[in-house]
């Protein structure tokens, strides 16, 4: 089967290339900081700063965050003047009253697409559900389309133009099943070679994650009803502690309640530990075997036990003084103090976030890199990358807004060239 679009897919999830007019157009901006200068309030996500009456638990957490770790108390940690700081409203992909939002619902909508996949209004969009991509068909090293399997049958899909692909974490096996790659790799699963690539797949950057538990003042439980889909309760963006003058965020803390207990998310920004993804085999069915190489580097692991000492500690000795109810339960003071249990803590309390970003990094290819900097394959023409895996160092906070760049910015490309 021949199926020409005017752009294409990736593994499941489609379509990065809408038509923007303009970047701030992404975004309906719905908060007490309503500066044009920052927001959009013509798009088609919907950015919600929830809650929208700030808890006694955010305020209190904001207030310790304060006076423990000296930065400011802001409102919008996403305007360039105010990126470091403790804050008591998070921006959040939601509509109006809590839906979540995403590309689907934003992008996909009712007066974009119907319901049987097609385009509104003549657009020239065609979405196949229940479909997996499975690999990229080339005429040389021109990339001419994809090979699918929609609900049991294998089908191919030319396309007029260019193939883009933005399947996240599974870029890079796409890539490799089609035969751009580490040669040894492809070679010893029988998948032959269109380019060789050795960085396909490696460099894979994620944030860490942990977390800190502290007991609650039960009373301040009631207020949370507020607003029911605020998700968090209070945060902050803070710089790394080993260099807090230089102003750049390394440091993200999350606030929220669970049980009875305020939690508080760790997160370090700026990781310099890597990873890579590897395919089992040549079956494109198969999971790939992802190593993020959490704390390979030894700078990760000094710098986590320092958040927990220059920022966690100082901070549970502030909430404690604000309310005494608020007491840090794990780890405790003691376990911070001792070097050992510290780095154990640390190891069995690590979590995942999901944020896993550069092993399609854009670069050139004697540095390591996968894409260009318009996302354009190395070594094959007409292959198009758009998704968080080409993005070439951590981004210093959640990976959906550089991603939604990515895209914007590929259209936009893809449009001039028309």
């Amino acid at each position: 089967m021949k199926e020409s679009l005017w752009s294409l897919f990736s593994a499941g999830i489609f379509l990065f290339v809408m038509i923007f007019n303009h970047f701030k157009q992404l975004e309906k901006f719905q908060g007490e900081n309503e500066n044009p200068k920052f927001h959009g309030y013509k798009g088609r996500i919907n950015i919600r700063q929830a809650p929208v009456n700030p808890t006694n638990v955010s305020e209190k957490f904001v207030s310790a965050i304060v006076d423990a770790t000296g930065v400011d108390k802001i409102l919008d940690y996403n305007d360039p003047t105010t990126p470091i700081g403790a804050f008591t409203q998070w921006q959040l992909y939601q509509k109006p009253y809590g839906q979540r939002e995403g590309s689907s619902t934003a992008f996909l909508s009712p007066d974009i697409l119907t319901p049987d996949g097609l385009g509104e209004n003549e657009r020239k969009l065609r979405v196949f559900y229940y479909s997996t991509v499975l690999r990229i068909l080339f005429e040389g090293r021109r990339a001419v389309g994809v090979e699918l399997l929609k609900e049991g049958k294998m089908l191919k899909v030319y396309a007029r133009k260019k193939v883009i692909i933005s399947a996240g974490i599974n870029s890079p096996q796409l890539l490799m099943f089609s035969g751009i790659g580490p040669v040894r790799e492809l070679q010893q699963a029988g998948i032959p070679i269109v380019f060789n690539n050795p960085n396909v797949g490696k460099n894979v950057t994620n944030h860490t994650l942990n977390t800190a538990i502290f007991s609650m003042n039960q009373r301040d439980m009631a207020d949370l009803q507020g607003d029911p889909f605020a998700l968090y309760t209070g945060g902050a963006f803070l710089p790394h502690p080993f260099s807090r003058m230089n102003g750049r965020r390394s440091v993200q803390l999350i606030g929220t309640v669970s049980e009875g207990n305020l939690i508080i998310v760790v997160i370090f920004l700026q990781p310099r530990s890597r990873g890579t993804i590897r395919i089992q085999n040549n079956d494109p069915l198969k999971i790939v075997l992802a190593d993020e190489g959490f704390l390979d580097n030894p700078f990760d692991m000094e710098t986590i036990k320092a958040i927990f000492r220059m920022y966690i500690k100082p901070m549970a000795m502030k909430l404690s003084t604000i309310d005494s109810a608020y007491q840090l339960l794990n780890p405790t003071i003691d376990t911070i103090d001792n070097d050992e249990a510290l780095e154990e803590y640390i190891k069995e309390n690590f979590g995942h976030n999901h944020h896993q970003q550069g092993f399609l990094r854009m670069a050139p290819f004697s540095r390591g890199g996968v894409v260009d900097n318009q996302g354009r394959v190395h070594g094959v023409d007409h292959l198009i990358v758009a998704d968080a895996s080409i993005i070439p160092f951590s981004v210093d906070g959640n990976t959906s807004a550089a991603a939604y760049l990515i895209g914007y910015t590929v259209a936009k490309n893809l449009m001039q060239e028309e």
